[in-house]
């Protein structure tokens, strides 16, 4: 069975009309979708989506917290809660790339990626690929 990480730029892609992804998004999503494939993804992930939205008005906030119920009831969906331990081990690869950008909410998906063997990202976020993940959204 395919498993993916989903990232923050792919659930705001998929709501966001005016992203450049917006459509090769929702479209890989529904492909996804047919073929049954499980995803990943984390507490820290909702947080950057919200925060996303936070300043886009009431309709594009409430759309944003209906992915996010949506997300975490899905049961094709590994909804992974944030945890000291997750945390500590985010800070030890955060430190350890100090020359990098990584954020710490993408420290924490590469955590949990290699955790779960996963390495296939719905991400634009090209960051994955310098530590050896697949990202799908691509120019």
């Amino acid at each position: 069975m395919r498993r993916l990480f989903v990232d923050s730029s792919f659930y705001i892609a998929v709501l966001n009309r005016d992203d450049d992804f917006h459509h090769r998004s929702n479209v890989l999503g529904a492909e996804l979708d047919a073929e049954d494939a499980h995803t990943v993804t984390s507490q820290a992930v909702v947080f950057e989506v919200l925060a996303y939205f936070s300043r886009a008005g009431a309709t594009s906030r409430a759309r944003a917290a209906d992915l996010v119920d949506r997300i975490r009831s899905s049961p094709t969906t590994e909804f992974v809660p944030s945890s000291v331990g997750l945390l500590d081990a985010a800070v030890t690869l955060y430190r350890q790339r100090l020359d990098k950008r990584y954020s710490l909410a993408d420290c924490l998906a590469m955590v949990i990626c290699r955790e779960r063997g996963v390495t296939e990202i719905l991400s634009t976020d090209r960051d994955f690929e310098a530590e050896g993940f697949t990202i799908l959204l691509k120019r």
